[in-house]
């Protein structure tokens, strides 16, 4: 069996890097999806050499493709290094010291058999599979298994990852597995929140979300977890989650393939999946982040959760306006009144970059909702949209008519943060369209500075 080995120069890379009696590995899910001829950006790669010598290989090829290099485990020896190929795709190569005497030895410390083959890259040209837990037969049948009646129960992590790729590939488990996962799962008390979040994120990530939170709680696992999140599973969660693995699967085959366009985002769909597509930081998608969001109960139970999980700073500056601002967002919708353009302004000056996602969930959860919404709400969520990704320069962040200088040189006045509040007072007007001349702007600062600071 040979494959058509994408990263050619990477691995030449490091064979010129290589003493004649060391070895170079493929394992774990990269040979797995050799086999099944999946795209392949995430590389495990064995060694097996003198331990001084991994990380300064690590830190050679991060050098030679421009990438960053930094330690997953300093125990097991065990190295990250982030790059980009010619074209910018994102590569994540993981090189580690063999652990135990033997290949097989390190390959039954792996989670699953599917998992736990090796391809011996060592030579150029020549390509031999080491498979000794029968992997390529349970992918052939489509067989979930673990490597040992312990491997669930040795990282209980595990468990989330079997859930994720039953759902992914539709295998079918082996004997005794739901009993071995459920054993597994007070264990995860004991996971740290960055494992637990990265292995969430990547259910997440995938258009069959809501099946695999439901299978989770099922199992008992999310129970762990939910002081955490204020979360309890309930059917209005699992439809919105259901809502949003749509708009997964809509990303994912393009908008030709969509079956039917939600109420609030016709004809705005495409500036809506680039913006949910896109990450805040570490990868993960605001839609993503989004799936998470719709899980969280009571704010005070966020600001715990986000702590618990360690996000990013920019991820969880998101989380926290997001369900701070989605818990009122129905009855600002109810209660709106007013100039809508300044209702827009001021909605967008409160929420910045996260408030394309609050409509966006917001009109998820109204749908879940079914009878009894109103439809107008969906035209007003439609509208927010709109003024975010078609009038952004216009209705939520104009070009400023005045500076700071030409105020205080107009009114007379000294630098302090009343000039502040009124370049935002016209800033809002602006939005708002009362203000469009540098005359109108100085006759309306005008109007404000002889009301006084009081009247603001």
């Amino acid at each position: 069996m040979t494959f058509a080995l994408p990263f050619s120069k990477l691995f030449g890379f490091i064979r010129s890097l290589l003493q004649p009696a060391d070895t170079m590995m493929l394992v774990g899910g990269v040979v797995r999806d050799l086999m099944l001829n999946r795209e392949i950006s995430d590389i495990d790669i064995v060694l097996q050499l003198p331990e001084t010598k991994i990380k300064p290989i690590a830190r050679k090829i991060a050098n030679q493709f421009h990438g960053a290099m930094y330690s997953l485990d300093d125990e097991r020896l065990t190295f990250r290094i982030l790059a980009k190929d010619a074209v910018g795709h994102p590569w994540t190569i993981d090189l580690a010291i063999q652990r135990g005497q033997t290949l097989a030895e390190d390959l039954a410390l792996r989670d699953f058999t599917i998992n736990a083959m090796a391809l011996d890259i060592t030579v150029a040209g020549r390509q031999v599979l080491i498979d000794p837990f029968h992997g390529v037969s349970d992918l052939n049948t489509g067989l979930l298994r673990p490597v040992s009646d312990t491997s669930l129960t040795d990282d209980p992590i595990r468990v989330l990852r079997s859930i994720r790729f039953l759902l992914e590939f539709g295998f079918k488990t082996a004997t005794n597995f739901e009993s071995f996962m459920q054993a597994a799962v007070p264990g995860l008390a004991q996971v740290s929140g960055e494992r637990f979040r990265d292995e969430l994120f990547r259910l997440l990530a995938r258009p069959f979300a809501c099946e695999g939170i439901h299978r989770i709680s099922e199992l008992g696992a999310l129970n762990i977890v939910s002081p955490y999140l204020g979360f309890t599973w309930d059917a209005h969660i699992e439809k919105t989650l259901s809502i949003l693995d749509h708009l997964t699967t809509i990303l994912e085959k393009g908008l030709d393939e969509k079956q039917f366009s939600l109420p609030f985002m016709i004809d705005i769909e495409q500036p809506v999946f680039d913006y949910l597509a896109g990450p805040i930081s570490s990868g993960r998608s605001r839609l993503a982040l989004l799936k998470f969001a719709c899980m969280l109960g009571a704010v005070d139970a966020m600001f715990t959760g986000v702590s618990y999980f360690a996000f990013s700073q920019h991820e969880q500056n998101f989380l926290k306006t997001l369900v701070k601002h989605i818990t009122i967002f129905k009855r600002g919708l109810a209660s709106v009144s007013g100039n809508p353009r300044k209702n827009t302004y001021r909605f967008y000056k409160a929420t910045g970059m996260a408030g394309p996602a609050i409509c966006i969930l917001g009109g998820c959860k109204l749908l879940a909702e079914g009878d009894g919404v109103e439809r107008r709400w969906y035209e007003q969520i439609r509208q927010l949209l709109a003024s975010y990704f078609y009038r952004y320069e216009v209705e939520i962040s104009p070009a400023p008519l005045l500076d700071g200088n030409a105020v205080m040189t107009a009114f007379g006045l000294q630098p302090g943060r009343q000039i502040g509040i009124l370049l935002q007072m016209l800033e809002e007007a602006q939005a708002a369209g009362e203000v469009s001349t540098t005359d109108e702007a100085i006759a309306f600062l005008a109007k404000q500075v002889a009301l006084g600071e009081d009247e603001w």
